[in-house]
């Protein structure tokens, strides 16, 4: 599970985000009633904070949902991005790709020996 560990709080902001959008989609079914396709559209539009239209008339109940649907895409999106930014700051990356180049030279040399002394 080496590639987990320093993505992981990437990787769980990405599932949140996903959970977000399904919960999203099946509350905006379930609250007004509408398509899947609309509740979908409805919820990425919203998310993403583009307020591109609203797809259908919200309800009390359906703007309540949209109030904490706004909250939790938006700071699920900060997660991702403050993850993503100490991801590449704090040397992990750099980290990363300095041992994936160490790796491909070591498999690279053939026909040598290794002299302790």
């Amino acid at each position: 599970m080496k590639f987990w560990g320093p993505l992981q709080d990437l990787w769980r902001g990405v599932i949140i985000l996903l959970l977000i959008l399904i919960v999203g989609t099946l509350g905006y079914r379930l609250i007004e009633g509408s398509s899947l396709l609309d509740s979908l559209f409805m919820t990425i539009t919203t998310v993403t904070t583009v307020g591109y239209r609203e797809v259908f008339p919200l309800s009390r109940a359906g703007q309540i949902f949209t109030i904490f649907l706004i909250l939790g895409g938006v700071g699920t999106a900060f997660y991702i991005l403050t993850s993503m930014v100490r991801y590449i700051f704090e040397g992990e990356l750099g980290i990363r790709i300095g041992r994936q180049r160490m790796e491909a030279k070591i498999r690279r040399l053939n026909d040598h020996f290794i002299l302790c002394g």
